[in-house]
């Protein structure tokens, strides 16, 4: 049986952090994340955790409005984003019963124009609920469990070596080809590693 929970997830970081495991803490913080975006205690730990990673990778600049949709969506955990849809789309449908009730005209107008504006809303609110499922499903995002990992210019061991990680590194997953992925980092560089050197978040 595949448990996935939060808190499960945050208590195995924890206890992999206090044996020095970083990368191990890393992941499973990273998972626990997933689940549960804005919960403090995990936040405040993964960033306790960073501090032993010997990678100092600056992150490339974001435009206003990418920052703001990623934290728009992905602050919130898929549970939010579905009980807000569905309490949206009870109050749309009971707002619009009014409108079909002996009631005066404005009343049956307003409550028309209100109770569809709260459907579209939850509708909206539905899409943010599969978009937050989707970037939990998608394998996207690994840790590097390697102390340390020569990225590759193509897929295989004979390629040129094009820069170095290391261990609890967080990478990006851009595709893959047999027994390597194509990685690229917060700073946009981009290159091959073999899949034994990382574990998928």
């Amino acid at each position: 049986m595949d448990y996935r929970s939060p808190v499960l997830f945050y208590n195995i970081a924890n206890c992999y952090f206090k044996i020095k495991e970083i990368p191990s803490a890393i992941l499973y913080y990273e998972r626990s994340l997933k689940y549960d975006p804005q919960n403090e205690n995990t936040l405040a730990n993964l960033k306790q955790a960073q501090k032993y990673i010997s990678d100092n990778i600056q992150e490339m600049p974001k435009t206003a409005f990418s920052a703001s949709w990623n934290s728009f969506v992905k602050d919130r955990s898929i549970n939010f984003w579905a009980n807000l849809s569905i309490y949206l789309m009870i109050a749309g449908f009971m707002v619009l019963v009014l409108a079909v009730l002996k009631v005066p005209d404005f009343v049956k107008k307003f409550s028309a124009l209100l109770g569809t504006l709260f459907i579209l809303i939850a509708l909206f609110t539905f899409f943010l609920a599969r978009t937050a499922k989707n970037n939990i499903e998608n394998v996207n995002q690994a840790i590097i469990f390697t102390p340390k990992v020569d990225v590759m210019s193509e897929p295989k061991s004979t390629g040129a070596r094009i820069f170095v990680i290391h261990d609890g590194l967080k990478v990006n997953i851009k595709d893959e080809n047999n027994d390597w992925y194509e990685i690229m980092l917060s700073n946009g560089e981009i290159g091959w590693i073999k899949k034994s050197d990382c574990k998928v978040i």
